[in-house]
């Protein structure tokens, strides 16, 4: 039984990926396992120095090939950050990096409200000054005309 456990761990790695889930189905009843399952080898009998021996380093082994797998996986994860940088570097750099565009086009939206803003106030200040000029000149005109008109009755008087 060790014999096979060592050489299931030497090919296979630690962490494995969780199984697919099936389907149940109602009609199709559970089979039992084919093979009995063992429920605690060194529960009832002794185990032997030799067998500690030989599951103390199957455990070693299985400890040290976890260790490396993380440290391999430590190494490809901090490469792929790297490298998801350097992309965002350099998209930073072209400027069309998402939040860059959005940041643009937000800032853009902005000014463009400010413009109408002030092409409106424009508008509106140029359309006041005209009718401030139409209504001066309107009251030039008859200030002069009553002007005359109060100048002629006092010469006949």
């Amino acid at each position: 039984m060790l014999e096979e456990e060592r050489s299931e761990s030497d090919s296979e790695p630690i962490c494995r990926p969780p199984p697919l889930k099936k389907k149940r189905t109602r009609s199709k009843a559970r089979k039992p396992p084919a093979h009995p399952v063992p429920i605690n080898e060194d529960s009832d009998e002794e185990m032997t120095t030799e067998q500690m021996e030989e599951r103390r380093y199957l455990c070693q082994q299985r400890m040290l090939k976890a260790e490396k797998q993380f440290n391999h996986l430590k190494i490809v994860i901090r490469d792929l950050k790297l490298k998801e940088l350097e992309i965002k570097k350099s998209m930073i750099a072209n400027r069309t990096a998402p939040e860059f565009l959005e940041r643009a086009n937000e800032l853009r939206r902005h000014y463009k409200k400010k413009e109408e803003v002030a092409k409106t106030r424009r508008t509106l200040s140029l359309d006041s000054l005209e009718r401030r000029t139409i209504g001066q000149r309107y009251i030039a005109r008859f200030s002069q005309e009553d002007n005359i008109v109060n100048a002629k009755i006092a010469n006949i008087d």
